[in-house]
């Protein structure tokens, strides 16, 4: 039984595996290129010229023409019936003036080769004719390179139409998203993940139950792996229900509901805290604070945050203990090792991670763990492979202020930080409020900034101009107010982003230094010494 062949679409043809697609050729304006005699030839593919002619019959199906003195000269008709020669395409076209002392009829062959290194449509060019003569020249070869003539794939129209339709909904999707994020930013003053617009779409039954038990599952999960989660953070809000130690923020009882949404949505958490001689530990009860003097601020932090560590650990380790003492099965109905004591270790630290045994008190203190192995494995990696943190290391030991590994300590804060410095010598990193890594590295290259603004410059923290320039120069220099992390903490502008946002930081970080009165006074500390403290990137070469 023979097989029937589909006519090919006009201007496209087949060969073996290959398609040949020429109708990007097909164009409004027409194809000219002059020949080495100075005559002018103007043609287009698979379609009549858009040219005027002059002196032609039947005008309306020329495809290429010469221009001469007495008259334009027809080269072929247009023709949409491509052949392959040497793998490429062909295109003949035939028909044209008659030739002259000829009854024959001029014809044009175009050779089109594929050439990925052009880009555009690409310039035919005269490879022979025939006779050589200009003036009685009546059979013409062109070649033709362009990316056009390389094999494609086929699409069909109604693919192609789908594809365009995808488009066109996703760009608008796209713009009414950015819209209404922006009209939710200014116009209803939301913050964070507020500002996202959120729609419910009912489901069937049998799927919206579906989606609600998918939905608890990772709830729950959330909950385990975020301690956040379940100790009383209202997302709508962003204030904080329990007990966040003295004034229940760094502002006191008196602060500003948007300056208390910015600082507890990660905003202006890190920072010295060199004012009082006693104070409590980031993230420590009263029962472990510890009077905390200049000389061994390093040995009194290393000591508080080993005795939080081993308390945390403490139920954690009893546990683990009991869950190996546990009384052993019938061996008949065990499987080969489940009472190995490596296996119930094991069960119990799966079920510590998955929430499906051990107390919360447990679970609580496997994930501390879980971080404080976390923090402490990219505090070494920072302070090897970090081009900010190593920087900032060598120019305090070139300042005489070197600062070992064992200074900077990795422990659970309260909710509200993410780091800390003490004159003394010593960083505090908060192990449970670090989204990533490259949060961590902003967070300790802003402490070892004003390690090395108080090496480097004396820095009188009890003096409110010091104390501004030190957090101008730590928020500008750290990485603290990149786009991605303003726009993470619901900040967006237009014009200035950077100085708007460490001025900003700047001002809330002044503002609750004790020795500030109020808000106004940190705004006028950090107005008079922006300019030179700005300016100032010691020891970076530039604000990178």
């Amino acid at each position: 039984m023979g097989m029937v062949l589909a006519a090919e679409k006009p201007c496209t043809i087949h060969d073996g595996d290959n398609f040949f697609d020429l109708r990007q050729l097909s164009a409004r304006k027409d194809y000219e290129f002059t020949t080495p005699g100075g005559h002018n030839f103007v043609l287009n593919v698979c379609k009549g010229v858009n040219s005027e002619v002059w002196n032609i019959e039947n005008p309306d199906t020329v495809g290429a023409f010469i221009r001469r003195d007495h008259g334009d000269f027809s080269i072929g008709q247009v023709n949409t019936s491509l052949s392959m020669k040497g793998g490429q395409p062909l295109l003949y076209m035939g028909g044209g003036s008659k030739c002259p002392n000829s009854d024959m009829q001029a014809t044009t062959a175009i050779q089109f080769i594929c050439d990925a290194s052009v880009f555009a449509a690409g310039t035919p060019e005269l490879i022979a004719q025939a006779p050589d003569d200009d003036t009685t020249a009546c059979a013409f070869f062109l070649e033709w390179r362009t990316h056009v003539a390389c094999p494609s794939s086929e699409s069909t129209g109604f693919l192609g139409v789908l594809v365009v339709l995808f488009v066109i909904l996703l760009v608008l999707g796209m713009l009414y998203f950015v819209c209404v994020i922006l009209y939710n930013h200014f116009a209803l003053k939301k913050r964070g993940f507020d500002q996202v617009p959120n729609y419910s779409v009912p489901l069937p039954n049998a799927v919206s139950r579906a989606v609600n038990a998918v939905d608890e599952f990772f709830s729950s999960l959330r909950v385990r792996l975020f301690p956040s989660a379940r100790t009383g953070l209202n997302p709508s809000s962003h204030h904080w229900e329990s007990d966040t130690g003295v004034g229940g923020s760094r502002y006191g009882s008196g602060a500003r509901r948007e300056d208390e949404e910015a600082l507890l949505a990660e905003e202006d958490i890190e920072g010295p805290n060199p004012w009082n001689a006693e104070v409590a530990h980031p993230g420590m009860d009263s029962e472990v604070a510890v009077t905390v003097h200049q000389g061994d601020v390093p040995i009194v932090l290393r000591e508080v945050a080993s005795r939080l560590w081993a308390r945390a650990n403490f139920s954690s380790t009893m546990a683990t203990s009991t869950a190996g003492a546990g009384p052993s099965t019938d061996s008949s109905s065990s499987t080969p090792g489940s009472n190995s004591p490596s296996f119930r270790r094991w069960l119990h630290k799966a079920g510590l991670v998955t929430g499906f045994s051990g107390t919360k008190d447990e679970q609580m203190a496997d994930l501390e763990e879980h971080k404080h192995k976390t923090c402490e494995k990219w505090k070494v990696e920072l302070m090897q492979y970090s081009p900010a943190v190593t920087f900032m290391l060598k120019h305090l030991a070139l300042s005489g202020c070197a600062v070992p590994a064992e200074n900077i300590i990795c422990t659970p804060c309260s909710p509200v930080r993410t780091g800390g410095f003490h004159p003394a010598g010593a960083i505090v990193l908060c192990q449970s409020h670090f989204m990533n890594k490259k949060h961590m590295e902003d967070t300790l290259t802003h402490e070892l900034v004003h390690m090395y603004d108080h090496c480097k410059f004396k820095v009188d923290w009890d003096n409110l101009r010091h104390h501004a320039c030190s957090e101008i120069r730590a928020n500008s220099l750290s990485g603290d107010c990149k786009f991605t992390r303003e726009f993470q903490r619901g900040f967006v502008a237009f014009s200035k982003q950077h100085q708007v946002c460490v001025r900003r930081r700047a001002v809330l970080s002044v503002a609750s230094n004790p020795a500030c009165p109020d808000k106004e006074t940190a705004e006028r500390a950090v107005n008079e010494v922006w300019e030179s403290c700005f300016n100032d990137t010691r020891p970076f070469d530039e604000i990178y």
